[in-house]
């Protein structure tokens, strides 16, 4: 049943190299050619939305690196509670301000009753973005009336 390359005869040998041949071929498209050509489509798939991704990162790094440069908005040498109340009308919450006191470290104490929980975040993100005063301590309670809170916050400079 050993049968050794030189006991076949030319036909012979010309049929199982052509055999040999197509099989290598085969094999090669099989193990090589197909999965690199569907990982590369799949790859080709994914560019449009890694690139839309990629130019809203781009757009953010800016806005951070512009933010972190800008610093609070309106640099102004009055009290922090002058600020406090100033905005507090601005935002329509100077009437659930209770009670604003100095306390230490150039910190204040604020109390506020009844507000609507989406002004008193705005009213937040105006006194820091603005006004560089931020939140150091903060307790909300939550009201009967949907979107109601009672807040006690202590604000810092950011100095």
């Amino acid at each position: 049943m050993k049968i050794s390359w030189n006991d076949l005869n030319q036909r012979e040998k010309y049929t199982l190299g052509l055999g040999l041949t197509a099989l290598a071929i085969v094999l090669g498209y099989f193990l090589l050619i197909d999965p690199f050509l569907t990982e590369y489509s799949r790859l080709r798939q994914r560019v449009p939305g890694r690139t839309a991704e990629l130019a809203w990162m781009r757009g953010a790094a800016l806005e951070v690196a512009h933010l972190r440069g800008a610093g609070p908005k309106g640099a102004t040498t009055d009290s922090p509670l002058k600020i406090i109340d100033r905005a507090a009308r601005r935002f329509r919450v100077s009437s659930a301000l209770k009670r604003v006191e100095p306390a230490e470290d150039g910190q204040v104490k604020i109390w506020m009753e009844q507000v609507v929980f989406i002004d008193l975040m705005r009213w937040l993100r105006s006194m820091s973005g603005e006004y560089g005063l931020n939140v150091f301590e903060i307790s909300v309670d939550r009201q009967e009336a949907a979107g109601i809170v009672n807040a006690r916050l202590t604000m810092k400079t950011s100095q």
